[in-house]
């Protein structure tokens, strides 16, 4: 039997064809296929995404007993590929790339050391797009950006006309806001932008507002390793009540999608935006490029949103009032800005994944609910389906974790044996939540690994 006396908390247990072994560490690798294509006259050259590469793990298997390690041996030579269980929880199909390396020691009671490199493997079928969700997925994704970059273009002008300067402050006290929660360095690299870029000098050029904006909101999602884990400091700009208020309504005209009720002519003033009439006591004005004006004095009522904003210093950070049109692209960006980065998230069980598509769901039937721009509709559903794919995907890959709290300082093995019925994730336990001592783990927030 391995180690009869107690062994070295640095070891884990992976198992591969069956054969269960110790390791101290796996490397791995994960990526995308390329291919380069190389043009004359071009500094550069041309990366066409191939679609997702195989996983790749190497890991040193060992054994103090020559029967068990030569289990191994023999499942490295039988044929096909196998099941590799990672210590971690993940669970995929894989074969050896290169054959396996032994070393044997020196003398009895050395450990016997394996050498395996394993490679993700699947079915032999014919390529299809279907087999790469990431891919479909980043189309989606992409081509629902351009179609929101377009909806904004069209109306962000009739939103702002006449009020160009108070939607260049509106514009810049957004920038302000989210440069708030950038690392230094590339906070630096943004105020730098504007101040030889000022907002000013493009709030009339709807592309170029647009990608200011965006490559704030992307500086933001990229910063962080799992933009779904748990709420980030910035997470609630995006969802408040003053960012969503405004869906659905642009330009200067309220139109209704089936199943919604037309606004108010007075929820629409608290949008920013003005029906085609409007009366103030008694007195009947009629709308003109996102202003109303009273045709016998001329005078122009100012949308909430140019209107300056009074607050607390020390109040929470908080997105300003804003044009119809620019809510709607700064939600539905960051939205797109973090389905995008499914592939890459860092999750660490399927509970956490389960609560970031609860989260992603929810948002996108939001925003259908809600637009009155069937392109952008369809463009949304689209997305909405692929992150689907992608999401159900990855949830086999994930360690079934469930997360408990703990009022007391208690053992790990009862914890253990509390959440599950036995011990055989005793030492999953003790890795994943880093404990020092087994027999002390202090009370709190902890996650066992369910095991079947």
């Amino acid at each position: 039997m391995l180690w009869d006396a107690p062994k070295p908390l640095d070891l884990r247990k992976p198992s591969y064809k069956g054969v269960a072994f110790y390791t101290r560490d796996i490397s791995g690798e994960v990526g995308r296929r390329t291919v380069s294509h190389t043009y004359p006259f071009r500094d550069f050259e041309y990366d066409e995404d191939m679609g997702r590469a195989p996983k790749t793990f190497r890991i040193t298997a060992i054994f103090q007993d020559f029967l068990e390690a030569k289990k191994l041996l023999n499942a490295c030579e039988s044929a096909g590929d196998g099941v590799f269980v990672h210590p971690w929880g993940q669970v995929q199909r894989m074969v050896l790339k290169t054959p396996a390396k032994i070393r044997y020691p020196l003398a009895d009671g050395g450990e016997f050391e394996i050498e395996l490199d394993l490679k993700e493997t699947g079915d032999n079928a014919e390529p299809a797009a279907s087999d790469d969700p990431e891919g479909l997925l980043a189309m989606a994704t992409s081509s629902a950006q351009n179609t929101i970059d377009a909806a904004f273009s069209a109306q962000w002008l009739g939103d702002v006309a006449h009020w160009l300067d108070n939607a260049a402050a509106c514009v810049d006290t957004y920038c302000t806001t989210i440069e708030g929660y950038l690392s230094p360095l590339t906070r630096g690299q943004s105020v730098l932008s504007r101040m030889q870029t000022s907002i000013n000098s493009i709030i009339n050029r709807p592309l170029l507002v647009a990608l200011r904006v965006r490559g704030l909101i992307t500086s933001l999602v990229s910063g962080v390793s799992n933009p779904f884990g748990g709420l980030t400091g910035w997470s609630h700009l995006f969802r408040s009540n003053e960012i969503r208020q405004s869906a659905g309504v642009s330009g200067t005209s309220v139109t209704v999608r089936t199943g919604l009720s037309r606004p108010s002519a007075q929820s629409s003033a608290q949008n920013g935006q003005l029906p085609s009439t409007y009366t103030v006591n008694g007195t009947t004005y009629t709308t003109g490029s996102g202003a109303a004006v009273n045709p016998q004095t001329s005078g122009v009522i100012t949308p909430t949103w140019a209107q300056p904003r009074v607050s607390a210093s020390n109040a929470t950070a908080a997105l300003t009032a804003m044009p119809p049109s620019l809510c709607n692209y700064v939600r539905q960006t960051e939205l797109l800005t973090r389905i995008d980065a499914l592939p890459t998230a860092s999750f660490v069980s399927k509970h956490e994944l389960l609560a970031a598509r609860a989260q992603v769901l929810s948002d996108l039937d939001f925003e259908l609910k809600n637009s009155n721009d069937d392109v952008v509709v369809r463009a949304l559903q689209t997305v909405r389906v692929a992150a689907g794919k992608v999401m159900a995907e990855m949830l086999p890959q994930l360690a079934d974790v469930r997360s408990i709290e703990t009022l007391a300082t208690l053992p790990a093995v009862l914890i253990v044996y509390s959440a599950t019925g036995g011990i055989a994730a005793l030492d999953d336990f003790i890795g994943r939540n880093g404990v020092k001592h087994a027999g002390f783990v202090p009370a709190g927030n902890l996650e066992v690994l369910n095991v079947s």
